[in-house]
């Protein structure tokens, strides 16, 4: 069975779209392929981050995100919790799709 989740953010704006198996993440209509990675997980886990460091806002939108302080995290959280090898691709591709939208949105 697929199942299907969509995050908005407060501009509802998609996010992330992940779909069961061959998953698609949107980052404002920006499409990249992760196979079986735990994107939406690290979405939260990066949110509840960010509210610890902003516990003012605790919705930020996309806008507020720092790119550089997402592939950080990500790397953190990659390194820690999800350390076999086939991450490491995902990591590296996910570093190169994230510095390619921070580009965009410079």
């Amino acid at each position: 069975m697929i199942r299907d989740f969509i995050i908005f953010d407060q501009t509802q704006h998609c996010l992330f779209y992940k779909a069961y198996g061959d998953n698609l993440i949107n980052l404002y209509g920006v499409y990249y392929e992760f196979h079986r990675v735990l994107l939406l997980e690290l979405y939260v886990y990066y949110t509840t981050y960010l509210t610890s460091k902003n516990p003012s806002e605790p919705n930020l939108p996309i806008s507020l995100i720092n790119f550089q302080d997402l592939l950080t995290f990500l790397n953190s959280i990659i390194n820690e919790i999800l350390l076999p090898s086939t991450y490491q691709e995902i990591l590296h591709h996910s570093q190169q799709c994230l510095f390619f939208h921070a580009l965009l949105m410079n």
